[in-house]
């Protein structure tokens, strides 16, 4: 498998990982998701780094400074975005937000 096969792997990893966690925890409100999404782009991260480096890529002080600083934007971006596509997924689903009415 070539970067494309690195990257689903470890995205699949960690969506199984959040999906058995989420049977077990209820986290509601933004800073839980800031917290949740900055681990699983971190585990995302490591997973990628940890193979690639079976291979002879050496991980370095630069690349591990730049995940972190990714998972980081990664979890402040997350709240407004879970926002926008619940926004998106009530609108497509014809509920009106302003009156949970449903429009046809």
């Amino acid at each position: 498998g070539g970067t494309k096969g690195l990257h689903a792997f470890s995205l699949s990893a960690v969506y199984l990982v959040g999906r058995l966690l989420s049977e077990h925890l209820y986290l509601s409100g933004v800073f839980p998701q800031i917290v949740v999404t900055f681990f699983a782009a971190i585990g995302s991260s490591l997973i990628v780094v940890l193979l690639r480096s079976i291979t002879g890529s050496v991980p370095t002080v630069e690349l591990m400074a730049m995940l972190a600083v990714q998972a980081l934007v990664t979890g402040l971006f997350a709240p407004p975005m879970f926002r926008l596509l619940n926004w998106m997924d009530r609108r497509l689903a014809g509920q009106d937000n302003r009156r949970g009415t449903i429009r046809f």
